[in-house]
């Protein structure tokens, strides 16, 4: 009997060593890419939603805000909100300076009351794709008429992996592409971004912007957090994809102090 038992708490011990080597990154990464994005988010909130966010915030990663605009405050940020005209939903749109940026949840909207907005807050036409971003991809006719470019699921990965992911596809938006932020904000002062629901990739993009711009990745992260909330992503993951956007503006000052003073006026 007790040679029964000891190959019963074998079995249990090597069954519960292999289930912890498999849902370890990359092999619970592989198995959760056979999930719907629904599952997925499942999974991922009940890892990260019972962690308190401020353990993700190591002093490390905060920048210097002494040269930071005032609209970088994140106490203050609301005050900027305008109210549309017609409700897209998780929009929210702000008057900063000369120019309107918003976000909203791109992919669970319709693309033709995505545009009147951008009609109603800018001059934006068709040819520059209604100054519209769209990172998502369960929305044909907003990948069709909009700026679409998708940025694949950012559960379960690092934040290093998760940041590169951002600027490597976001990067050329800022001023080097044809349509572009910054050609946006100073030509039809308007600029709108968003992914499907408007919970993880959206809110990090408009992030990138504001940091950019020059506010800190930790203001940047917390303004688009409060407004739209982490909803299970890590706000290191956050801070690390808006610090890439900090770096790219700091590095070209020109186009930064361009998009700030738009900001500013």
């Amino acid at each position: 009997m007790s040679i029964w038992n000891n190959c019963i708490v074998f079995y249990l011990c090597f069954f519960l060593f292999s289930f912890t080597t498999f849902i370890s990154a990359p092999n619970f990464s592989f198995a959760t890419s056979n999930l719907g994005n629904s599952e997925r988010e499942s999974i991922t909130n009940s890892i990260y939603d019972s962690i308190d966010s401020l353990d993700y915030l190591d002093a490390d990663i905060l920048e210097n805000n002494s040269d930071e605009p005032a609209y970088c405050d994140p106490l203050n940020f609301h005050n900027f909100e305008v109210d549309p005209s017609k409700k897209i939903e998780r929009m929210h749109l702000f008057q900063l300076g000369s120019v309107v940026i918003g976000g909203m949840a791109i992919g669970k909207s319709s693309t033709k009351e995505m545009e009147m907005i951008a009609k109603n807050y800018s001059q934006s036409v068709n040819e520059n794709n209604y100054c519209t971003w769209y990172v998502g991809n369960d929305n044909y006719s907003a990948m069709k008429e909009l700026n679409h470019k998708y940025i694949k699921g950012i559960y379960l990965i690092s934040s290093k992996l998760a940041a590169s992911k951002f600027i490597k596809i976001l990067g050329g938006s800022f001023f080097k592409e044809k349509n572009n932020f910054l050609a946006c904000a100073q030509k039809h002062h308007y600029i709108a971004v968003g992914c499907d629901q408007q919970k993880h990739r959206g809110p990090s993009t408009f992030a990138m912007i504001l940091a950019f711009s020059g506010c800190t990745p930790e203001h940047a992260s917390t303004i688009a957090n409060n407004v739209w909330g982490l909803n299970g992503l890590p706000a290191k993951t956050r801070i690390a994809i808006a610090r890439t956007a900090y770096q790219l503006g700091n590095s070209n000052p020109e186009e930064q102090a361009k998009l700030r003073s738009l900001f500013q006026k």
